[in-house]
């Protein structure tokens, strides 16, 4: 057995039924790969948000925190379940992750461009599914103007305070530098709104409850998301800064 399928079985072996759960796979994924690997820089983004996630719900921020936990786990066992078919079985995870999981040992693009695919990957395509399935398990509905959704929109702002300090650390010393040099940093940046992205998701998640009772509707709307998230991570890891853009 190799490394690689060692953690798959070790991911699979580790149940999620609390954040603290989660946060202790995702430091197990974290000890397991190499810091050069794409998925990696992920899912060192990914633990600094769930981890600040945690301290806001241990200090009482949120309305409703065994929905939000419940739906940190449902999102969480998304990136796990398509980490888990890619180390298994290279290509059969959803299109989404495929731009990050084909370029994870590529030297030419960024740690901050993987973290950023990842995180396209798993909000584009994965938020949306784990609204539904979140609300299902509890028995309500994805509604605009209720605790739930609050929390939701608390999330934003998490986000883009961890995001500025991943953004420092994944893009440092001499890589920073050649990065600024090229005007990099800031054209990912750019391309890139967690906010915008969560304000989709959630309404994909609407749609998706909507139709969940029709199930070819359902599966090719989620086909669609899938394709969109896909081919968004894509764009966030082209070579950028270049040609026209050097001011020559």
């Amino acid at each position: 057995m190799t490394s690689l399928e060692s953690l798959a079985d070790r991911i699979l072996s580790r149940p999620q039924r609390s954040i603290h759960d989660v946060l202790a796979v995702l430091e197990m994924i974290d000890g397991a790969l190499p810091t050069s690997d794409g998925v990696h820089a992920f899912n060192e983004l990914y633990f600094l948000v769930t981890d600040r996630i945690r301290g806001e719900i241990d200090r009482g921020r949120f309305t409703a925190p065994v929905l939000l936990e419940e739906l940190d786990v449902v999102f969480a066992g998304l990136y796990f379940d398509a980490l888990v078919a890619e180390l298994r079985a290279p290509g059969s995870s959803p299109r989404a992750w495929q731009p990050l999981f084909e370029s994870r040992g590529d030297r030419s693009i960024s740690r901050l461009q993987h973290a950023l695919c990842g995180m396209n990957a798993h909000i584009n395509h994965d938020l949306a599914i784990a609204v539904v399935e979140t609300c299902s398990r509890k028995g309500i509905e994805p509604r605009r103007g209720t605790g739930f959704f609050d929390d939701y929109l608390v999330i934003n702002d998490i986000l883009e305070e961890a995001e500025k300090v991943a953004t420092k650390k994944l893009a440092t010393g001499v890589l920073r530098d050649v990065e600024e040099a090229l005007g990099r940093v800031d054209n990912v940046m750019a391309m890139w709104s967690v906010r915008r992205a969560r304000d989709a998701a959630w309404a994909n998640a609407e749609v998706l409850w909507a139709i969940r009772d029709n199930d070819l509707l359902y599966e090719t709307f989620r086909k669609t998301i899938d394709r969109m998230a896909g081919f968004a991570g894509r764009g966030l890891l082209l070579p950028r800064g270049f040609g026209g853009e050097s001011g020559t």
